[in-house]
């Protein structure tokens, strides 16, 4: 099983979230950023080094959150959703079309991966989200 790590960004009771660009099977879907564990880093570097390639932040990864199993491919992956944060806005849209801060109340109107939407039902699930 192949481990995918998720930054959860939260500032002002709003996530950041971003929509995945027009190519390949997740074209245009929104997702909380992340990407693939690679070799022998941990989670959080992984998490760190993958905002860092896609958005050009500085991110600090803080406490995990929850994680959910998903098919991709034919293959099975298991993403672990981890709270983080970074000062001010993305300096780039490497892999991604868009982003915008919403709160989760507003979840419904973005059409989401299936791999995040395990996540978003543990964030909804959370007092005071």
């Amino acid at each position: 099983m192949r481990i995918v790590t998720a930054a959860l960004v939260k500032r002002d009771g709003r996530f950041f979230i971003a929509q995945r660009k027009d190519r390949g099977e997740l074209s245009m879907k929104w997702e909380f950023p992340g990407g693939k564990v690679d070799g022998d880093e941990t989670e959080k570097d992984a998490l760190r080094r993958e905002l860092r390639e896609e958005l050009e932040v500085d991110a600090q990864i803080h406490d995990f959150f929850c994680s959910a199993r998903f098919v991709y491919r034919d293959n099975s992956y298991e993403l672990h959703a981890y709270f983080a944060s970074f000062e001010g806005e993305p300096k780039a849209l490497h892999d991604h079309l868009r982003y915008c801060w919403a709160a989760p109340e507003e979840f419904s109107k973005y059409d989401f991966a299936d791999s995040d939407r395990d996540v978003i039902k543990e964030l909804l699930k959370q007092p005071g989200k």
